[in-house]
């Protein structure tokens, strides 16, 4: 089984690296969909994602990931869009 996992990030620190976490995510197979907002369709569920994902952030950062059924957009990018209709488990 795959699940839909939405995953949002808000680091809180000026100037903070990113880079760990969106290395991360891309590693893991996420597509970006807005600037601090991912897709991933995994195997993991979103309580195992969250524990890969939360070694690349502060004490003091948010994450979310939500494990979604259904999804519409408007105005992502082309290849975001692409990547969900291929992706998305029905």
């Amino acid at each position: 089984m795959k699940y839909n996992l939405i995953i949002m990030y808000d680091l809180q620190r000026p100037n903070q690296d990113y880079h760990r976490l969106t290395d991360e995510l891309h590693k893991l197979g996420a597509i970006k969909l807005q600037q601090s907002v991912y897709f991933l369709s995994a195997h993991q569920n979103q309580t195992e994602i969250m524990a890969k994902l939360i070694e690349w952030i502060d004490d003091d950062d948010n994450l979310i990931v939500v494990n979604a059924k259904n999804i519409e957009w408007f105005g992502i990018e082309q290849n975001a869009q692409e990547f969900l209709l291929k992706n998305w488990q029905r």
